[in-house]
């Protein structure tokens, strides 16, 4: 799946981000390149990372949560994080 929708200002804030929300870096890998293929936390921590670095296939369909906001309670209860691709 390929993300291409551009938000506008007023789309990021009405979803509670900013638009240095999207100058994130993965916490894993440290880079902000690959903008296509890096996740923001739908729990608004400012966490991003990229499909990739937690070994997706791709880019998950609905909200993600990285692991942080996950166990922190901030997920919804209901919510099944993505498999990764097996090592």
């Amino acid at each position: 799946r390929t993300q291409t929708w551009e938000p506008t200002a007023a789309d990021l804030a009405a979803m509670g981000y900013t638009l240095a929300d999207l100058e994130a870096e993965c916490y894993v890998c440290g880079s902000g390149e690959r903008e296509e293929a890096l996740l923001l936390c739908d729990g608004n921590c400012g966490r991003a990372c990229h499909t990739d670095c937690l070994r997706l296939p791709a880019v998950p369909e609905g909200d993600w949560y990285c692991g942080l906001c996950v166990r922190n309670g901030v997920a919804p209860a209901d919510y099944v994080p993505p498999r990764p691709l097996p090592t």
